[in-house]
C-alpha cells in the first residue's frame, strides 16, 4: 500500500498533523517468496500475479525511515517483532 515514497511521506505527515506518533513498519520478503505466495492464492480478490510482483521489485527504491521486518519467520514472529518495535519506539499516547 505504501510502496511509493510520496505515499509513505504523506501517511507520516498525516500522523504528525493529527498529533499522533508514527512508526512506519516495512514488511519484506525475497521476491521468490512473494511470487510463490501470490501464485498460490485461490479465491482471493487481489488481481496480483507473479508478473506484478516482479514489476514492483523492478521499480522498488530503498525504504528510508521505516523499520524493516522480514516476514520469512511467519505471522507470529512478525507480530512479536513489530510489537517490540512499537513498544521500544516510545511513541506519544493518542488521546
Amino acid at each position: 500500500m505504501f510502496d511509493r515514497a510520496p505515499d509513505r511521506e504523506r501517511i507520516a505527515q498525516a500522523a504528525g498533523e493529527a498529533g499522533a506518533g508514527f512508526l512506519g513498519l516495512w514488511l519484506e520478503a525475497p521476491a521468490p517468496t512473494l511470487i510463490a505466495r501470490v501464485e498460490a492464492r485461490r479465491g482471493d480478490p487481489s488481481d496480483a500475479t507473479g508478473d506484478i510482483v516482479r514489476r514492483q521489485f523492478e521499480r522498488a527504491a530503498p525504504v528510508a525511515g521505516w523499520r524493516r521486518l522480514s516476514t520469512e519467520a511467519g505471522p507470529a514472529a512478525v507480530y512479536r517483532e513489530a510489537r517490540a518495535m512499537v513498544e521500544d519506539a516510545d511513541l506519544p499516547a493518542v488521546a
